[in-house]
């Protein structure tokens, strides 16, 4: 009786493996909608889209009605709205343009430069605010 067992080459096994990890990602992508009010007010301000996966965070951030040519920065910021803690991630700074409106898109990034994955945000302890002026909008990102 001959038994033959075929050991697969070097590139069979690295391409499985990176078909394994592109599945997995492809299965855990999530995709979060994060409305910003107001504080004073409660009107709504505009929305910042999350989407992202085991490896990496994606946001997309769009602000209406706002005052022309003011600058807003957006941080990420451990704890909630009402108990931040002191960890905090400038996220992008971005001024309204001449009708108002606000646009930006990037990555999540822990001091500028490592990838966060949404599932480490995504905690229920991690909240997004908006600063201008002398004012700020905050929201927490929802447990997911």
């Amino acid at each position: 009786m001959n038994i033959s067992i075929r050991i697969p080459d070097f590139k069979t096994v690295f391409l499985l493996l990176a078909l394994q990890i592109s599945a997995t990602n492809l299965l855990a992508a999530k995709r979060i909608k994060i409305i910003f009010k107001d504080s004073d007010s409660s009107r709504i301000l505009g929305k910042l889209i999350l989407s992202g996966d085991t490896t990496r965070t994606k946001y997309t951030l769009r602000l209406k009605k706002r005052p022309s040519h003011i600058e807003h920065t957006l941080l990420l910021t451990g704890g909630t709205c009402q108990q931040p803690s002191a960890s905090t991630s400038l996220i992008s700074k971005i001024v309204a343009n001449g009708h108002g409106k606000v646009y930006s898109k990037g990555f999540i990034l822990f001091r500028g430069k490592e990838n966060i994955p949404l599932n480490s945000i995504t905690d229920g302890q991690h909240a997004l605010r908006i600063e201008w002026e002398n004012h700020v909008s905050c929201a927490v990102i929802p447990r997911v």
